[in-house]
């Protein structure tokens, strides 16, 4: 059901949030305190072991065992 008063306040909360954005403010205060590098390094590593373990492991199973029925 679509509550006809969010029409009108909607945009004005957008644009109170977008604001608090640009000045740092609210819950917006610590995002750039916020170190993504390391954890974004570590799910490359991650995924880079994956791959590495799944090209040794091909020699060892058969992966076509997967596609049989």
């Amino acid at each position: 059901m679509y509550f006809g008063g969010s029409a009108i306040s909607g945009p004005w909360f957008e644009y109170r949030d977008l604001m608090q954005c640009f000045r740092m403010e609210g819950h917006y205060k610590e995002l750039y305190k916020v170190h993504t590098l390391t954890q974004g390094l570590k799910s490359v590593m991650g995924v880079f072991f994956l791959v590495v373990y799944a090209s040794i492991l091909q020699d060892v199973f058969d992966f076509d065992l997967n596609t049989t029925i």
